[in-house]
Order: structure tokens, then sequence, then C-alpha cells
């Protein structure tokens, strides 16, 4: 039988509507104005991923994460913390309304302090009822969204510079009690030819998670002429944006997966409620076949957002992750 799980993709919105999910947007003021101190700010942040942990355990989700509350984005975030570093302007990320400052990278690059991300999963393994996976985004999407100095001349040399750092940084995030460590590459349905090198750079991980479990996640883009590359990559599970992809999920109830399926079926970009009647039919299929093939020797299904909850409203991300908690009872 094929279990269900609801997990949360990634981040969660840090501000809320009423005045008090704002707090952390006024001590943000208040902090760079140096009206409370660097001790009060972080007793603000830990709060707040606290906060969010309960908000995602509370609409039902069985696999949370920090909500990336300390994330200023999703690209200068983990680079900040490294040596040869530099962080530049802003671009835009994908078609978002969103942007990233660019890293700018020269050599050496190495750890500069502690990571903030094992850091937040610390604080979210004690704070979580339920397992919490930690994200990462991916050296190749890194690469391409980073401007390289004169000391690295071909990409391919930033992104195994990357991959030996991160491996450092899984293996940490394994021994602080990750269950899942979601590694995003949002870039490479858009540069499938790195789909080698990436390989590489998963099996790298794969050898630091310890009891951890690998998951590539893709999204901003349609997956399924991808399918059967996705599955041949060494890693435990796979996160498929089914709204950028709506075939994504006949795709898999006709091939089956050798993976864990972590389905993005809910829009994380739209505040428009999905309908649950028209999300079961074809999900009842997937597991059908999951069922039936014996190949996903996990026998697990996670039902998420198609890609992280930070760009809606936090009361419509919390009705979105209980809508899939709803799916999950229908399915039962």
């Amino acid at each position: 039988m094929v279990s269900t799980l609801v997990s949360n993709h990634s981040s969660y919105p840090r501000i809320g509507e009423t005045p008090e999910e704002q707090k952390l947007r006024r001590s943000i003021d208040r902090w760079e104005k140096k009206e409370i101190t660097d001790d009060e700010i972080e007793g603000v942040v830990q709060g707040v991923i606290a906060e969010t942990i309960l908000q995602q355990e509370k609409a039902g989700a069985d696999l949370v994460t920090d909500g990336q509350v300390r994330w200023q984005d999703p690209i200068s975030h983990w680079m900040r913390g490294l040596k040869g570093v530099k962080i530049g302007g802003l671009l835009r990320f994908f078609d978002t309304n969103c942007y990233f400052r660019v890293p700018k990278v020269e050599k050496p690059l190495e750890p500069k302090e502690e990571s903030f991300v094992r850091q937040d999963l610390s604080l979210s393994v004690k704070t979580a009822k339920k397992p919490v996976k930690a994200v990462l985004t991916g050296p190749i999407t890194l690469a391409f969204l980073s401007e390289k100095g004169t000391s690295f001349e071909k990409i391919e040399e930033l992104i195994q510079e990357l991959t030996s750092l991160m491996a450092a940084e899984i293996a940490g995030l394994a021994s602080q009690g990750a269950s899942w460590i979601q590694i995003e590459e949002p870039i490479l349905l858009k540069k499938p030819e790195f789909f080698p090198l990436l390989a590489k750079s998963l099996k790298a991980f794969v050898e630091k998670k310890g009891r951890s479990k690998i998951l590539l996640a893709t999204y901003f883009a349609d997956a399924a002429p991808f399918y059967g590359k996705l599955q041949d990559l060494p890693v435990d599970g796979l996160g498929l944006d089914c709204v950028y992809g709506p075939g994504l999920l006949e795709k898999a109830a006709k091939e089956g997966s050798r993976k864990v399926l972590s389905l993005g079926l809910v829009d994380g970009r739209s505040t428009r409620l999905e309908s649950i009647d028209q999300l079961l039919k074809p999900l009842k299929r997937v597991r059908l076949a999951l069922d039936e093939n014996g190949e996903n020797g996990e026998k697990e299904i996670h039902l998420t957002s198609s890609c992280g909850l930070e760009y809606l409203p936090r009361a419509r991300a919390f009705e979105k992750m209980t809508l899939l908690a709803r799916l999950k009872d229908a399915l039962a």
C-alpha cells in the first residue's frame, strides 16, 4: 500500500495579515535603525520560525520546514556564508515578481561562519512535532544565477566547487536530524544538458546524507519531457511541479516511479483554491500505478505545492495546505 504525506514544499509566508503576524517586518526595521540588538532580532526570527512550523502542523502537514524565514532570497542566502562571495545587485527570480541578490564569486570559496541553514534546522527539529525537511538551492541553479569572477573559467568548474561545499553542508544537516534534504534545481529543465553533471553532484550528496533522504525538486517548468531522465538520477525522491506540467500526473500513472514522488498539486503562486474532486481521480491513478508496479521501494507520495508558499498571503497559504490535508483524507 502506498502511504501519503502532506509536505510543505519549502518557504512559508513569514509575514501575515494581522498586526501580531507583522512583528518580523517591524523588528527588522527597528534593528536596521539600531533600536534593538542583534540578540533581540535573533529572538524574533527564531520565534517566527517556531510560529510557521506550528502553522504548518496545524494545517495538517506531515513533513515541515523552517519556512525559510531567515532567507532573503533563494540564491544569495546560502552563498552569503562563503568566503570569496560578494553580494551584488538585484535580478528577477525567473518569471516571478520576486528578486534575488546576485552573488559574485571568486576563488577560493570556503565557509566563513556557522551555517544558518543548519542552525535553523536544529531549532526546527527541537520545535516540530513532525519530521523536518531541510532545503538547499542546488549547485546548477546557484552557478547559473551567480556572476563568475575571472578565477572561474567555466561554469562547470564553479558547479564542482559548489558541490564540494554543499556536500559538507548536507553531512551537517543529516547529523542534525533532517528527515529529508531537498535540493532545488528550478533551472535544470531549462538547461537539460547539465543532467550528467547534476548526477555527479547528487551522487556526492548521497554519500553524505547519512540516514536522511535526498529529494530533487524542479519547478517553474514542465518536467514531463524529462520524466525518464529524472528517474535515473541518484536520489530518493523527485519534486514535480504539476501546475507547470499538467500532464505529469498522467505520466506518473502510466510509467510509475522508482522514486518517492513529491507532487506539486496546488499552485504556490495563485490565491485560487483548487478543486479536490479534480485532483482526486488522477492522483488515485498515480497511487495505483505505484502500488501495482512495485518499483518504488518507499511506496510513498508527498502532496505539496508547486513551489514555496512565500508568494501567497499567509492565510491563503494555510488554506492551500489544509486543502492538501483534506485531499489526503479523501484518498484514504
